[in-house]
Parts: C-alpha cells; sequence; structure tokens
C-alpha cells in the first residue's frame, strides 16, 4: 500500500511538472519580454566573453565574465516578470538567484584578484557601485526568496513590499549595466561607449 502510494505520489510529481514546464513554454511563445531577453542575454554574455579575452586569460578574466552573466540572468529574469503569473514568477527568482551568484562571484574575484598584487579597494566609482550593488542584491534576494516566494512567501500579497521589491531590483538592474559600461569603457573605450552604452540605455529604457 505505501509503494503505491508512493508511485502515485511521484506521478502526480511528475503531472505537474510536466504542466509546469508546458505553460512556461506556451508564455515563452507568446512573450514580448522573453524575445528581448535572449538576445540581451547572448549579447551580454559575449560582452562579457570579449573583455575576459582582450588580454591572456587570468584569474582576473573571470571577473567581466561572471558580471555580463549577471546581467543577462538579471534582464531575463526582470523582463520575463512582467508577463506575469506563477510560472513566471518562478522562473524570474530562479533567474534572479543565478545572476545574484553571478555577481557575488564576480566581486569575490575582484577582491582576491587586488588582494593577490596588494592593491587597495574601492578607490574607483566602479569598485564603489560594484559594492553597492552586492550589497543591495543580496538584500533583495532575502526579501524576495524568503517574504515574496510565490509557495511560502508571508508577505507576497503585501503591496508595499512587493512594489519596493519591484523598484529597487530594476534600479539595480540599472547600476549593474551602469558598472559593466564603466568597468568596459577602462577596458576598451570604443565598445564601451558607442556599443555597450547604447544597447544598455534601451535595457534601461525598458527595464525602468
Amino acid at each position: 500500500m505505501y509503494q503505491f502510494t508512493a508511485i502515485q505520489h511521484t506521478t502526480q510529481t511528475h503531472t505537474h511538472t510536466l504542466a509546469f514546464v508546458s505553460k512556461f513554454k506556451m508564455a515563452a511563445k507568446k512573450s514580448v519580454a522573453v524575445k528581448i531577453a535572449l538576445p540581451f542575454s547572448i549579447f551580454s554574455t559575449m560582452l562579457g566573453l570579449y573583455a575576459a579575452t582582450l588580454s591572456s586569460w587570468t584569474w582576473y578574466s573571470y571577473h567581466p565574465l561572471l558580471a555580463s552573466l549577471s546581467a543577462a540572468f538579471l534582464v531575463a529574469g526582470s523582463q520575463i516578470k512582467k508577463d506575469g503569473g506563477y510560472a513566471n514568477t518562478k522562473l524570474h527568482g530562479t533567474l534572479s538567484a543565478l545572476g545574484s551568484l553571478c555577481c557575488f562571484s564576480s566581486f569575490y574575484v575582484i577582491w582576491s584578484n587586488k588582494n593577490v598584487y596588494d592593491k587597495p579597494h574601492f578607490t574607483s566609482y566602479h569598485g564603489q557601485l560594484g559594492l553597492a550593488i552586492n550589497v543591495v542584491m543580496l538584500t533583495l534576494g532575502l526579501v524576495g526568496s524568503l517574504a515574496l516566494h510565490p509557495d511560502f512567501g508571508q508577505l507576497k500579497t503585501n503591496k508595499t513590499i512587493r512594489y519596493l521589491h519591484n523598484r529597487t531590483g530594476k534600479i539595480t538592474i540599472v547600476l549593474t549595466l551602469l558598472a559593466m559600461v564603466s568597468g568596459l569603457i577602462k577596458r576598451h573605450t570604443t565598445i564601451g561607449y558607442f556599443i555597450a552604452l547604447p544597447v544598455f540605455m534601451f535595457i534601461t529604457f525598458l527595464t525602468l
């Protein structure tokens, strides 16, 4: 009897998972947000690879690469959330978590790299902005995953918290893009000003 119940539970879980995936696929086909998020994610990743390989590959190279992946995940999560619904909210949380993880990892890389060469930290606007972004992103992640989770979040229906989370998240994404542009300009002025900046300004317009 116990074995039959376990099999039945597994079958129901599998059915719910398939239904979730099916609903997301249908939403993705209709979503303008997804059509924006995917090209930008590819663009951001390629930009990060370019910045990482301007010179020989070193430990530092992971800093721009991870930062670009962070922007890709965060923008994708933000855009997809605009479509609303349970599935998109869960996907938003997953993509945002991946973006945050990449951001924290990028921060660790540059922190440890400066320590190796005995260089001071946070002496530039780029570095100070990066520190602020990491602090805010950690706070947003904790609030989003614990208080606003669609399954068990105790404040998921609180309009004030939801609004603050939404606006703060969007501002953080814009600041992340700004940090990326400032970092790229230091590495390659032309690419930073004439390729990355216009695209990021367009994404900023869509985000806000």
